[in-house]
């Protein structure tokens, strides 16, 4: 892989929309299905370079797979955290983002987050997807977004997540709270989709 190319590696929940987030991003053609277990519709990746989207109860990304836009970056999509694989799973696609991360010299990591699960358990979720990336990615990486997938509020997002983590007493230790206010301050903050 070429050592200048940017490497954006796209990390969250499973189910959280990062193959999707991905197919939009490099262009590729995406269609609307009809929901036929729910009253609902969903976007169907098209395109002939795509990744793969998931729809069901289990996990459709299983490895990290790779995908280039017209302006040479490389999207990584990553296996979700707490993957339906299971536990092994977990950290086999750690160990293998690891040694991913070193094959490039430029990186950025890409947080997808549905919204409502800045809302359940007091933020519970979003602080542990930022333990996750910090285990994974330390301080390899210091380039940041943060991607809040089927959006429908119209609310701060970057001031909300600031509030959970400084009202959490649960973060082990100031190092912690500060390294994520750190990528709360330092990311762009931006609502992917909007669900009506």
């Amino acid at each position: 892989m070429d050592q200048g190319s940017q490497a954006i590696f796209v990390v969250g929940d499973t189910g959280a929309g990062k193959s999707t987030f991905i197919n939009y991003m490099t262009g590729q053609r995406l269609t609307i299905k009809k929901s036929e277990y729910m009253n609902s519709y969903y976007l169907e990746n098209a395109g002939s370079n795509s990744v793969t989207i998931g729809h069901d109860f289990k996990s459709k990304t299983k490895m990290p797979a790779f995908v280039t836009d017209e302006d040479g970056n490389m999207y990584i999509d990553t296996p979700g955290f707490e993957d339906t694989e299971g536990f092994k799973a977990n950290i086999i696609n750690a160990m293998i983002l690891k040694r991913i991360l070193n094959m490039f010299s430029k990186k950025k990591v890409v947080l997808l987050i549905e919204e409502k699960n800045l809302f359940v358990n007091r933020g519970q979720e979003f602080r542990s997807n930022l333990i996750k990336i910090k285990s994974i990615f330390g301080s390899e990486c210091g380039d940041y977004m943060i991607v809040i997938s089927k959006a429908s509020q119209k609310m701060d997002h970057k001031a909300y997540m600031k509030k959970i983590i400084e009202d959490d007493n649960s973060v082990a230790s100031n190092k912690n709270r500060k390294y994520f206010m750190n990528i709360i301050e330092n990311s762009s903050v931006e609502p992917f989709y909007q669900v009506d």
